[in-house]
């Protein structure tokens, strides 16, 4: 990937963000640091400066407008948009600030498969947009031909109406390549899908932290874990890569649990799980963090030495 290029930006700390004309910058990248600048040289001090290590990555593809958003979150109420023109240029940036937001260069082993990652979604997104633009062009859809009841949960079915559950499951069905599947395809085909998702594999638990009068969420997943704000709109207001948290204990008698990040310690209670839960799936992930891709023997001595310690 190219360590600079130009495109729209739009800066944060605006007062009507969603209103604030995005302006030409020219952003730099450098080990986990964009860098931007008016000046198209780059070559004076640079306009804005953000560090990528935790922040939320979010992309998006608009094709009626024929744009590549790339939206930044850092902790807190901060977020701005890079814009781009060209998909390819999208893909490799993208990657480029997720492994960054992991606390990794690119020049991380796993640069190219999470350029392919980022491919696979937009690809799907613009196939996904392309349907429904397109959608006045096929037959009607007969929602009553279509049992969406089996197909989606009673959460998502109370959101929409039938015939338009049915739309979006032909949709869905459409998106698929015209050849016949295996079900073991399907379900692998499913399963690659759900991993892509941007919540996927996440779980959240309502915690109160030390010094803080309110409770918050707690999520963890494969990657990190996360301190969100129980009000919406649910802003991240920190996250802790696992590569980043250096020990952890849990005082079982006041049931707390403690965690070392970068020479700080944060400490919380679970109000909605025992505490015994949140350190399983916090051990369980950092097992997983910490095994290499080669381990084909499960070391289930450290597997329960990271989950273990109540008894």
């Amino acid at each position: 990937v190219s360590t600079q290029s130009t495109g729209k930006f739009k800066k944060p700390n605006k007062i009507f963000f969603f209103l604030a004309k995005p302006k030409m910058h020219k952003f730099t990248f450098r080990d986990t640091t964009m860098s931007f600048y008016k000046d198209g040289s780059a070559t004076g001090p640079p306009d804005f400066v953000q560090d990528l290590k935790d922040c939320q990555i979010v992309p998006e593809v608009d094709i009626r407008k024929g744009k590549y958003i790339l939206h930044i979150k850092p902790p807190g109420d901060k977020k701005y948009q890079v814009l781009f023109a060209d998909k390819e240029e999208f893909c490799q940036w993208t990657a480029a600030c997720r492994l960054a937001s992991k606390g990794k260069p690119i020049s991380d082993s796993t640069y190219e498969s999470e350029i392919e990652m980022v491919r696979s979604m937009a690809n799907m997104q613009e196939h996904s947009q392309t349907l429904k633009l397109n959608r006045h062009k096929r037959a009607p859809v007969n929602h009553d031909e279509i049992k969406t009841e089996d197909l989606v949960s009673a959460r998502v079915s109370r959101k929409y109406r039938p015939e338009q559950l049915a739309n979006l499951i032909m949709d869905a069905h459409n998106m698929l390549p015209r050849r016949e599947f295996t079900a073991t395809e399907l379900r692998l085909n499913y399963i690659l899908k759900w991993e892509r998702l941007m919540d996927f594999g996440m779980t959240y638990f309502i915690v109160k932290f030390d010094k803080s009068k309110k409770e918050e969420l707690l999520s963890v997943g494969r990657t990190s874990m996360s301190r969100i704000d129980l009000s919406p709109p649910h802003d991240i207001l920190k996250t802790w890569h696992w590569t980043s948290v250096q020990g952890w204990h849990v005082n079982w008698e006041v049931e707390k649990l403690t965690f070392e990040v970068d020479s700080d310690s944060f400490t919380f209670s679970c109000n909605s799980a025992y505490i015994k839960v949140v350190h399983e799936y916090i051990g369980g992930y950092i097992f997983l963090t910490i095994r290499k891709e080669s381990d084909t023997e499960l070391d289930k001595e450290m597997f329960y030495k990271l989950t273990g310690g109540w008894q």
